[in-house]
């Protein structure tokens, strides 16, 4: 047997050396360690175990590291800033500037997803956090949640008017399919998509007027126009003629808004055919006659341009350069009855050149 001095030795070495090796562990923890933490951030968000950045996999959506942990990324800070929950504004909000919104990089373009659901799009999903990563999917747009949409039923008049008359009732295996019917259809002012498939085509003249509240329902208005990227949208100015042809009258420019609500005040302007959006909130409305025609790079920003359904469901891609806006048709009809209160701040102009303090 050891000496008590010798084993006391021992004992003592062996405690120090565990206690070492549980120090080494917490500051360094393994890769599996530190993916097993974040599944209860995923299921928070739509897709979260599907996110792509390139050809890699991003189990750490919230970091600038693959795996996790360490600084957050754009998208980090923003699903902190909303409390770790999928909200209506996190979804609308475009946190790493390259013109998609994170609910279209992460599979919920409508903004309609809740946790446990099954998302709209559960394929070529991109990582909202970087700039660098964008899905190529373009899905049906111009749809916008009635009253929330999920959980809602679509009515006409109030929410006891559901007369047979006012949709069409068909199949669809997903949610996509049923906007896409609609997008099809000209007389299509809305849908109601319940989660077994029942797809009811709204073609009631006057449109979704009002909602019910039904579990397993969703309820979408149809405007018939979406926005899309000019030449990737992603770091480009917007301009005129030729990249060099930038007049303070082509656009209405305003100040902190996000790239959703600078949307919506394209929407809510006559003849606006597209927006130029920066990181810091600038938004302009362009309205110039014409539309935009071309574009400049420069980083921070994202020129999209406005165009109808109509135009992406004949072509696969915009041919026009703006959207405009006729008396008489029914596109204009649904405008004054679906879209809120004017955003735009009129008269609020800034000077703008490529290299003005304004836009970097």
């Amino acid at each position: 047997a050891l000496p008590t001095s010798l084993r006391s030795s021992a004992v003592q070495s062996a405690a120090m050396a565990k206690a070492a090796v549980l120090v080494t562990l917490l500051a360094c923890p393994a890769k599996n360690d530190v993916v097993s933490a974040f599944p209860m951030y995923q299921s928070s968000i739509p897709n979260g175990d599907k996110v792509m950045r390139g050809d890699q996999s991003w189990p750490g959506v919230g970091h600038i590291s693959q795996w996790g942990g360490g600084p957050r990324n754009a998208f980090g800070w923003d699903f902190a800033g909303a409390g770790y929950q999928w909200t209506q504004a996190l979804c609308k909000a475009d946190s790493d500037g390259d013109g998609q919104t994170n609910g279209m990089e992460l599979g919920d373009p409508d903004c309609v997803w809740t946790a446990g659901a099954t998302p709209a799009r559960v394929t070529d999903i991109s990582h909202p956090g970087f700039a660098d990563s964008t899905t190529s999917v373009q899905s049906p747009g111009g749809f916008e949640p009635a009253d929330g949409g999920v959980g809602r039923t679509c009515r006409g008049a109030n929410e006891e008017d559901n007369d047979s008359g006012h949709y069409v009732e068909t199949k669809a295996s997903s949610l996509k399919e049923c906007q896409q019917l609609c997008s099809d259809t000209t007389a299509c002012t809305g849908i109601e998509f319940a989660s077994y498939g029942r797809c009811e085509l709204w073609t009631r003249d006057g449109g979704i007027g009002a909602t019910a509240p039904a579990p397993s329902y969703l309820c979408l208005r149809f405007s018939g126009e979406t926005f899309v990227p000019a030449d990737l949208g992603s770091g480009r100015l917007c301009r005129g003629a030729d990249e060099n042809d930038t007049l303070p009258e082509y656009y209405i420019a305003s100040g902190s808004k996000s790239l959703a609500e600078c949307k919506d005040a394209c929407k809510d302007t006559p003849n606006c055919s597209g927006i130029e959006h920066s990181s810091r909130g600038r938004c302009e409305v362009w309205t110039r006659d014409g539309g935009i025609g071309a574009t400049q790079q420069a980083p921070d920003f994202t020129c999209m341009r406005r165009v109808s359904s109509t135009d992406l469901r004949q072509t696969g891609v915009p041919r026009v350069t703006g959207f405009v806006q006729r008396k008489g048709t029914r596109g204009a009809a649904r405008k004054s009855r679906h879209l809120g209160t004017a955003l735009v701040q009129e008269g609020a102009e800034l000077s703008r050149s490529a290299g003005d303090d304004a836009e970097l």
